[in-house]
């Protein structure tokens, strides 16, 4: 199996502002090959299910041909309804994770798409599912579109931050990441926000814009969040004002 090179087209629409057009490597197979590596999506081989998804472990031998894979496979086979809403979900997983390299999120080893029939195959990671390593919820849990945008702000913060959302070890509003995060920021101590790690690397503009995203995907009102869309263009902002600005710039120009 060759990976071989596709180019998607993310938006339903065919507007300018709604698509994203991106190209890129990745490896793709059969519908055929899927099934066969999961014994027909055998229930005794689900890992998971979701709303959304349900994943299943397989085996796929040639896999193992890319350094650090081994034959043993996690794929996610999407539900077909709703396919216009499915397609669009499918071609962001593919986009976001084709473009991260974290040693905390799985890998994206190659996709399916075959009539209605969308699929992700990632590395598999053993330890079970985030299920069985929550120790429970405290609060009625009604997921909505708002609250996975609390969820990927949480999450934002915590790469920008390289702290955990609840730490356990703190007390009052250093307890919960966004919190903390918002205290600083009110007061204008971007920098204490910043993971030491990336200090001297990300400058204060650049910082200031990217938690302002995340100030807006963490508002108490959900109505308040932004779509999708919104963070998108926002973090595009980030990304180009990164590239026009240098840590130390302002107080350069200043002196």
């Amino acid at each position: 199996m060759e990976r071989i090179l596709r180019c998607f087209n993310l938006g339903p629409t065919g507007s300018e502002d709604d698509d994203i057009s991106f190209t890129l490597t990745v490896e793709t197979f059969s519908f055929e090959e899927l099934s066969a590596a999961t014994d027909n999506f055998s229930s005794t081989l689900r890992i998971g299910s979701g709303g959304q998804a349900t994943v299943y472990e397989g085996h796929i031998p040639h896999i193992g041909q890319f350094p650090g894979c081994v034959n043993q496979v996690a794929v996610k086979r999407l539900r077909t309804n709703d396919f216009p809403s499915k397609q669009r979900a499918f071609l962001m997983e593919v986009y976001v994770l084709n473009s991260t390299n974290h040693p905390h999120i799985v890998k994206l080893l190659g996709c399916c798409s075959e009539g209605t029939e969308r699929l992700l195959v990632y590395e598999y990671v053993k330890g079970g599912t985030l299920r069985h390593r929550l120790k429970g919820i405290f609060r009625p849990l009604n997921a909505t579109v708002m609250t996975d945008i609390y969820s990927f702000g949480v999450v934002l913060l915590e790469i920008i931050t390289g702290k955990p959302a609840i730490d356990h070890s703190k007390e009052g509003d250093e307890h919960y990441l966004v919190h903390w995060a918002a205290s600083k920021s009110k007061d204008g101590n971007f920098e204490e926000v910043l993971d030491p790690r990336l200090r001297g690397s990300v400058s204060r503009m650049v910082l200031s814009e990217a938690l302002a995203v995340v100030d807006r995907c963490t508002g108490t009102e959900p109505v308040g969040r932004p779509r999708i869309r919104e963070i998108i263009r926002a973090l595009r902002h980030v990304v180009s004002i990164s590239q026009d600005d240098t840590p130390g710039a302002s107080s350069s120009a200043a002196s």
